[in-house]
């Protein structure tokens, strides 16, 4: 779990521990790199639930699938089976009646993905949805049984949080920094406080091509940041 994204999310963990003890059904929201699954892990951790269908990548139904399996049997991989199959072992484990159905990294759901998440619902088990965006362009079909979920929307830093994460990956990283208060209002500014960015920022900035007469220059990390983030994005195409 990485506990660094807990850091200033006391108010969001608070209310999703209260609500999963309640058995509610949760759409957690919020952009990439914010701590989702790390909150989302977190409560369950504490949850004291053991019966828990859990996926933590849930971007197609195969892949949905083979991870619910692999969370309830612990195997690390599944034998090569179809759809169909993997549907047949998950009713299964779902006639067992877990107490959560959880599912990470939601993103398009096609019509049959749809069918199944419906199936489930219908059970009436309490499911944990976590997303970026609803909406029709964004989810697919999931985005017409989200209607009676509580919705916890996880929001980026406030700079407060932002200069305690900063404070953290300071040590974390050895950073030797000039005037410490100048530093975490660049890395405020340049991230926005999204944790994700904050982190990267930091650990960028340990490097000593950055550094002149112990002052960091946070323009240039940043911008090498974002031109790795480019090279990846084109070497995943």
């Amino acid at each position: 779990m990485a506990l660094d994204l807990l850091i200033g999310r006391g108010d969001e963990r608070r209310a999703l521990n209260e609500l999963i003890q309640q058995r509610k059904s949760v759409l957690i929201l919020g952009d990439e790199g914010v701590g989702k699954s790390a909150l989302l892990e977190d409560a369950l951790a504490n949850s004291g639930i053991k019966n828990i269908l859990y996926s933590k990548r849930s971007t197609t139904l195969k892949e949905t699938l083979v991870n619910l399996l692999q969370s309830a049997t612990n195997l690390a991989h599944l034998p090569k089976q179809n759809i169909l199959a993997l549907k047949k072992h998950c009713y299964q484990l779902l006639a067992a009646r877990p107490e959560y159905v959880v599912l990470d990294h939601i993103v398009w759901v096609e019509p049959k993905y749809y069918a199944f998440l419906t199936f489930i619902k219908e059970q009436k088990f309490p499911f944990i949805i976590a997303t970026r965006k609803t909406g029709k362009k964004n989810v697919g079909h999931l985005w017409m049984g989200l209607y009676d979920f509580a919705v916890l929307e996880v929001q980026n830093l406030d700079q407060a949080s932002t200069g305690t994460l900063v404070d953290y990956y300071a040590s974390c990283f050895d950073l030797k920094l000039g005037v410490d208060a100048d530093f975490k209002k660049d890395v405020f500014k340049l991230s926005r406080g999204n944790p994700k960015i904050i982190k990267e920022l930091c650990r960028l900035a340990q490097s000593q091509k950055y550094r002149s007469k112990g002052y960091v220059d946070l323009q240039l990390v940043d911008l090498d940041r974002r031109i790795n983030l480019s090279i990846n994005a084109l070497e995943m195409d």
